[in-house]
């Protein structure tokens, strides 16, 4: 990890670059940092103190109060049947995290975050959200980016394998919590912001990710 003026580009801008080999042993590189980075004692000072059970029901609250409130016209993209499905899920894939310990995470990981430099090597910037959470929610706030684009999905599936080395049972599920908390989280910060139009686009494209993803399995 570094602060300082690095001669490159963030990874987001190789795609023409860079195969899709490139960006999953990128992934690996950055994974397996993380997972040597949390060898060493966790410092209280960078600990999430929360209950994951009641953040998650305030953001399902807040979401509910706008879908059938002020963006009630999102329903035309994802109905109250679908959504009560998804919300449902939602709340039942809290179980996957039981007993899940907290490390260093990123908070953002993504192919934007990870800097190139002119003699090939990896950095990982942005930095300044460092904290102890759950190890998916590095993936919180830019999961639906490995649905943007082929590559990224490779960088993400190399993120994961190198910090895990055997991905446990469990982690699909979070990823898939995850993936929710991210939609809703999106709409919720959207509110007030972005236009209807902006709002209307985002939802279409994050229903063609849920139809197209196992979420209920």
């Amino acid at each position: 990890l570094i602060y300082e003026w690095i001669d490159g580009g963030a990874l987001n801008t190789k795609y023409d670059e860079l195969n899709d080999f490139d960006f999953y042993q990128r992934g690996v590189e950055v994974g397996s940092n993380f997972y040597e980075i949390n060898k060493v004692m966790v410092d209280s000072d960078f600990y999430q103190e929360y209950d994951l059970s009641v953040f998650a029901n305030e953001v399902k609250n807040n979401f509910n109060k706008l879908y059938h409130g002020k963006l009630s016209y999102i329903k035309d993209q994802i109905d109250g049947k679908m959504m009560e499905s998804i919300l449902g899920r939602f709340e039942e894939l809290l179980i996957s995290f039981k007993n899940e310990k907290k490390v260093y995470i990123h908070s953002d990981i993504h192919p934007k975050n990870i800097m190139v430099d002119s003699d090939g090597c990896t950095h990982i910037i942005d930095i300044e959200d460092l904290k102890i959470d759950y190890f998916v929610m590095n993936l919180r706030w830019s999961i639906a980016a490995a649905f943007s684009h082929q590559k990224n999905c490779e960088f993400f599936k190399g993120f994961i394998k190198g910090y895990y080395k055997e991905i446990p049972k469990n982690f699909y599920n979070q990823l898939i919590f995850v993936l929710i908390l991210n939609f809703l989280d999106h709409v919720i910060e959207f509110n007030g912001i972005k236009s209807e139009k902006f709002i209307k686009e985002y939802v279409k494209k994050v229903k063609m990710i849920f139809d197209n993803t196992p979420i209920y399995e």
